[in-house]
């Protein structure tokens, strides 16, 4: 029984050898697409065009006190801006201009999608202070997530004239962000 099974073997190599390799009567196969490149979702503050009119009024070098003129661009520019401390929370607060206060963290992935939405609706609104809070260990801002009883994220917070909380909302994707904008900026009689 065993001298059958093996010249049964014997004969099957030969057929399976020439259906594994190719001939050259074949085809030849056509190589798979590069993949495309992975693209890293990390948010970066460098990478924001509103980061360096952000880190200029942090310094107080253009805020409306300075005695500059600017044009309506830079000015819509510098209404957008990200804050590191509760200084410059307090600061861009104090404008005596109606705030929306994006309240998130760098690792949230819901809040890094919401960030050029929100540089679109501060173009549009230069009217209103377009502010981002990221928690992180570097910016040490639990007091201000304390303080105005942010537990989830992301949250929007409108704030009034006078730097007081009116309204919060936690965002569950980037575009209930721009429905949850447009619907508070709709409530002070501003244009979406």
């Amino acid at each position: 029984m065993a001298g059958w099974t093996t010249i049964v073997v014997l004969l099957a190599l030969p057929a399976l050898h020439a259906a594994l390799v190719r001939l050259p009567s074949m085809p030849t196969r056509q190589p798979l697409p590069a993949r495309p490149r992975r693209v890293s979702m990390e948010y970066r503050e460098t990478d924001d065009p509103g980061f360096a009119a952000a880190a200029a009024w942090s310094a107080g070098l253009a805020h409306e006190g300075a005695g500059q003129t600017q044009s309506a661009e830079a000015r819509a520019r510098s209404q957008y801006m990200h804050v590191t401390s509760v200084d410059e929370l307090e600061r861009a607060l104090s404008m005596g201009q109606r705030s929306l206060v994006l309240f998130g963290a760098k690792w949230c992935p819901a809040c890094r999608a919401i960030v050029p939405r929100m540089k679109r609706l501060a173009k549009k609104h230069p009217e209103v202070v377009w502010v981002i809070v990221h928690h992180s260990k570097a910016t040490n801002m639990d007091a201000a997530f304390s303080a105005y009883n942010i537990n989830q994220l992301p949250t929007l917070t409108f704030f009034d004239e006078n730097g007081r909380p009116q309204s919060s909302e936690v965002i569950e994707a980037a575009h209930s962000f721009e429905v949850a904008a447009r619907s508070k900026l709709a409530r002070l009689d501003f244009q979406p």
